[in-house]
């Protein structure tokens, strides 16, 4: 008997473990906007404001991974000119474990005119347990070097000169 109870424990575990392995992913999409206003000497020496709208797609897999596949669209405004920039990022993301990976276009700057003043695309790697989040490795012009850690955002440093004033 207890041969019994110990062979079906294993043929229950072996099946729940078949189970799981097979169980298909979830998959979640949406969208997020959002904006905020700087005062002038905090970010810029302008008053300065952000609209962004995120659109995503999210599949989550049996053993913890995810896959994020989004569309970031700015604008990116010195309000005291009028002067917008327009940002469009593609980026799809793995989070696992390991790391974080993001590949894709992660900043395509455009003037009012449509011609592109920045773009950045690639890899960036990052620790998963670090925050803010901090490179392991990155592909030239990936925007690891000049984007900032915690948010992803360019600096005032690239982002005030290109609507035309300065950092605060």
């Amino acid at each position: 008997m207890r041969r019994l109870v110990l062979l079906f424990g294993m043929v229950v575990a072996m099946v729940l473990v078949g189970l799981a392995a097979a169980s298909p992913p979830g998959r979640y999409a949406g969208t997020y906007t959002d904006s905020f206003t700087l005062p002038a000497g905090t970010f810029c020496d302008f008053e300065y404001s952000q609209v962004f709208t995120l659109t995503f797609k999210v599949t989550v897999f049996s053993d913890g991974r995810e896959e994020h596949h989004g569309n970031l669209q700015w604008n990116l405004t010195n309000n005291a000119t009028g002067y917008t920039l327009t940002e469009t990022a593609r980026v799809n993301a793995t989070f696992s474990a390991e790391d974080i990976k993001w590949v894709g276009v992660t900043g395509k700057f455009r003037d009012p005119n449509g011609k592109i003043v920045d773009v950045h695309a690639g890899r960036i790697v990052y620790d998963p347990l670090a925050w803010p989040r901090k490179p392991l490795r990155f592909t030239p012009n990936s925007g690891a070097g000049t984007l900032t850690s915690e948010t992803g955002d360019p600096p005032a440093s690239v982002i005030c000169p290109a609507l035309g004033g300065n950092p605060a």
